[in-house]
């Protein structure tokens, strides 16, 4: 009887220790996945994703905003989570090249925002300057 306790105890500790691994990894699948979704894609097709009832950017009423780089290209802001946000890349035929995620709720060694963890589609952190 005290063997079967013992290894109940060792089955939900590793079932919790298992989900809290993939609760830490979701974050960073969730921004690799999208990104990867609208690299090369014109950004008129990501806009009218965050025009989606379901998105979160529907859902905190953000408001459009870009700034201009250095080569000729610009900035387009995608808001993914509390504090965090995805700065795409767009050139001058409006085609993403890159992104960065940047906020202190992209924070990948974090996973408290429940908010970003579940939504769909996600996309990778790639370097660039402008």
């Amino acid at each position: 009887m005290k063997y079967c306790s013992i290894q109940l105890k060792v089955s939900c500790f590793s079932v919790l220790l298992l989900f809290i691994l993939c609760g830490c990894a979701n974050q960073s699948v969730f921004i690799e996945e999208h990104g990867n979704q609208y690299v090369a894609m014109p950004i008129d097709e990501l806009k009218q994703e965050m025009g989606q009832p379901g998105s979160y950017a529907y859902k905190v009423k953000w408001k459009e905003l870009t700034y201009p780089m250095a080569d000729g290209y610009y900035g387009f802001v995608e808001p993914i989570g509390k504090n965090c946000f995805i700065h795409w890349r767009v050139n001058q035929r409006n085609k993403i090249v890159s992104y960065e995620p940047k906020g202190d709720g992209c924070d990948l060694r974090k996973s408290s925002d429940m908010e970003l963890i579940n939504l769909k589609n996600t996309g990778r952190q790639a370097d660039w300057k402008d």
